[in-house]
């Protein structure tokens, strides 16, 4: 089907738009997160590898009504950077990376359970480490977060969450990173 993608995003927008204007908001967020991805091929074997990485985003939607269902569309870039995997023999197995990244996902929240939701698809570009070479990779992260209730304000929360990320790699069988994620939300309008 040739505007499969067209036909979702007017869904998105008109569900969006629908939305009572009290519950939207616009939110603007920055954030960072360190995660240790486990890598694996079956030429080369398994090896872990360290990641750092920081992000921009917005967020459309309703989240100070915490009583109710919320479900907000994000969009979020960035950047982020791969160790080389663990030496064996004194062989690095995979070489590191830096990567920019663009992702479309869904904030939500189901109110008896504190914990908030994000799933997100990503399309990255990145670049080998000490080569000319880039490629391309699709990924999928799955983000639960919490909120800081001590530092948050009218404002302004901070959440912390454990962001799992997959990523489609044309050489990696494996590529399965998880972590520890701080984020910044303010809360535009």
């Amino acid at each position: 089907m040739k505007y499969r993608g067209t036909i979702a995003c007017f869904f998105l927008f008109v569900i969006v738009v629908s939305l009572p204007v009290g519950a939207r908001e616009i939110i603007l967020s920055t954030g960072g997160d360190g995660s240790v991805a486990f890598l694996d091929t079956d030429r080369f074997g398994s090896a872990c590898a360290g990641r750092l990485g920081g992000v921009v985003g917005s967020c459309y939607g309703f989240r100070e009504k915490k009583e109710e269902f919320s479900l907000s569309p994000t969009f979020t870039l960035s950047y982020f950077g791969s160790s080389r995997s663990t030496v064996t023999d004194n062989i690095v197995i995979y070489r590191g990376f830096y990567a920019l990244r663009l992702a479309l996902g869904l904030d939500f929240s189901i109110p008896p359970i504190p914990i908030m939701m994000n799933i997100a698809v990503g399309t990255n570009i990145a670049k080998y480490t000490d080569t000319a070479n880039y490629f391309f990779f699709p990924d999928l992260q799955c983000m639960f977060f919490r909120e800081i209730n001590a530092l948050s304000r009218k404002k302004s929360t901070w959440d912390i969450g454990l962001p799992i990320r997959l990523s489609l790699r044309n050489d990696m069988d494996v590529d399965l990173s998880a972590g520890i994620a701080f984020r910044l939300n303010l809360f535009l309008f």
